[in-house]
């Protein structure tokens, strides 16, 4: 497992990745992410319907958001897909 990588959403992620989605490490203090509603271990498998399969797909679906704008993501946590609204 190598360094963490940095992501603008507000988490970083675990660069040995997921071979569906991004991997959360770690949630930063004072983000949207912050909400309580993702947590280490999480994986982003897509923000408003679009895959982030990768680290460079989950930051350009993050890039074209607002600071404040809700997203919805789904994420797979212990084998379990859910659906969540962070803002």
């Amino acid at each position: 497992m190598g360094a963490p990588a940095a992501c603008d959403g507000g988490i970083e992620t675990d660069p040995a990745g997921s071979n569906d989605g991004v991997v959360v490490r770690k949630i930063l203090p004072g983000s949207g992410a912050a909400s309580g509603l993702l947590r280490p271990g999480d994986v982003i498998v897509s923000i408003n319907g679009q895959p982030t399969r990768s680290l460079a797909e989950l930051q350009a679906v993050i890039a074209r958001k607002r600071v404040g704008e809700t997203v919805r993501v789904r994420a797979r946590r212990d084998g379990d897909y859910l659906s969540l609204v962070i803002k």
